[in-house]
C-alpha cells in the first residue's frame, strides 16, 4: 500500500491551487482525504459484474466472498460498493482526475484553518469536472449528481478506516507499530 499511498500523495501535492493553501491545512487534507482518493483509485480495480478485485500490482484477482473473509474484509467490501456506483459511469482519466482532485480538497475537513480557500479551489474543481462531463457524456447532470452522491459513502469509509487503525493502535500498539508502514501510521493515524 506504501506504493499506492505515495502516489497519492504525490498526486495530491501537485493539484493547482494546492501550493496555495497553508501547510497547516495542507497537513490536515492529506490526512483526512489521501485515503478517499485511494478508494477511488482501488475501484478501478474492482470488476462490479463479477464481483472480483485484482490487487494493486495486478498480480491476482479476489472473489468478494473472499474479501471478505480478510481482516479487513468489512472495509474492503465497502470499496466494492463505491466500485458498483462509480465505475459504470464510465468516467474518462480527466474526469477521474478532477473529481479526485474536488474530493481531496474539501472544506469540509475538520481542523482546517482557511476553509474559505479550500473551498474557492474545490468549487472550480467542481466546475471544470461538470464543464467536461458536458462534453463527453449524455446526461452531464445526471453523472454529476452521481458523484456527488459518493462524497458521503466516501467520507463514511475513510472514518470506517481510521476508527480500524485506531482500534488496532489501541489495543495492540506492538502490533501495529510492526505491521503498518511509517507512511501508513503518519498519514492515517491521530
Amino acid at each position: 500500500m506504501v506504493p499506492e499511498l505515495t502516489k497519492v500523495i504525490n498526486f495530491c501535492k501537485m493539484l493547482p491551487g494546492f501550493s496555495e493553501v497553508n501547510p497547516e491545512d495542507q497537513v490536515q487534507l492529506i490526512k483526512q482525504g489521501s485515503f478517499e482518493v485511494m478508494v477511488t483509485r482501488i475501484s478501478l480495480l474492482i470488476d462490479e459484474v463479477s464481483q472480483e478485485m485484482l490487487d494493486p500490482q495486478l498480480k491476482m484477482k479476489c472473489k468478494r466472498e473472499v474479501v471478505r473473509q480478510m481482516p479487513m474484509g468489512p472495509l474492503i467490501d465497502q470499496m466494492f460498493q463505491i466500485a458498483e456506483q462509480l465505475n459504470p459511469l464510465r468516467l474518462t482519466d480527466g474526469e477521474y482526475g478532477l473529481f479526485t482532485a474536488a474530493l481531496f480538497i474539501s472544506p469540509d475537513r475538520t481542523g482546517l484553518q482557511n476553509a474559505s480557500l479550500i473551498k474557492t479551489i474545490q468549487q472550480l474543481y467542481m466546475r471544470a469536472l461538470y464543464q467536461l462531463l458536458k462534453q463527453t457524456h449524455n446526461d452531464p447532470d445526471k453523472t454529476f449528481r452521481n458523484l456527488l452522491s459518493l462524497l458521503p459513502l466516501l467520507n463514511q469509509i475513510n472514518q470506517s478506516h481510521i476508527k480500524f487503525l485506531n482500534n488496532i493502535k489501541d489495543k495492540s500498539p506492538e502490533m501495529f507499530s510492526a505491521h503498518f508502514p511509517q507512511l501508513h501510521q503518519e498519514v492515517f493515524v491521530s
